[in-house]
């Protein structure tokens, strides 16, 4: 008989390493699902098995895509720590826009982030993860504001060559813009009722306009 030939069953298939495309989906719902139990409880709080759980699987099956739940942490940091949407925000603040203008779109941009329900479970996760590991935490939240902090200093320095700005510390500056912001991306993170994002975006373009009128010369 010619083994080479012989088909199997409609709907069943030969064992073996899964499909690249099935193993691929199968690694994103694993990280979702982490995502969604370290966001609840924590990373500390949760197991593997736990987070198999959520998925209908045994904990034996995510090992065929990590080899542990600190590879799970690492992922996902890398998926949505400080360089997620950074380029979008770079590209935004290095354009040919004013920077006034520029600064109304950045408002746009992180209000559509920040309303994203991955964003919200990712940074109650990096809150909870903060707390239960302190200096040993892979990412930190203070991490995240310098980075908004270093993205969103050069556009404050050209506001204060124009003129639009006083001409007080750069540094200083930018944490009193940023500070309330920062506040409000916490709040978003565990609230259950969540404003729309046309309302988002009005609240903070109507902190960037009174900070511009705060320190206007």
């Amino acid at each position: 008989m010619d083994f080479q030939s012989k088909r199997l069953p409609k709907g069943r298939r030969r064992l073996g390493r899964p499909p690249l495309q099935l193993s691929e989906g199968t690694r994103e719902r694993i990280l979702d699902a982490a995502l969604s139990c370290f966001a609840s409880k924590g990373y500390e709080g949760t197991s593997l098995k736990e987070i198999a759980a959520h998925l209908g699987m045994e904990a034996s099956a995510i090992y065929g895509h990590f080899s542990s739940k600190q590879e799970i942490r690492l992922e996902l940091i890398t998926r949505s720590g400080p360089n997620y949407m950074r380029s979008e925000l770079k590209n935004l603040m290095e354009s040919q826009l004013p920077p006034r203008e520029a600064m109304y779109h950045a408002m746009e941009l992180l209000s559509s982030h920040w309303l994203n329900p991955k964003e919200r479970q990712f940074f109650r996760f990096l809150l909870l993860d903060n707390l239960e590991s302190g200096q040993a935490s892979p990412l930190s939240v203070k991490s995240l504001h310098r980075a908004m902090h270093t993205l969103i200093k050069p556009v404050v320095a050209q506001l204060v060559a124009n003129g639009e700005l006083k001409n007080l510390d750069l540094d200083w500056l930018t944490r009193q813009l940023l500070a309330p912001i920062q506040v409000m991306r916490q709040s978003l993170a565990f609230e259950e009722t969540l404003p729309s994002q046309e309302k988002l975006v009005e609240d903070l373009k109507y902190h960037l306009t009174m900070f511009l009128a705060a320190f206007r010369p």
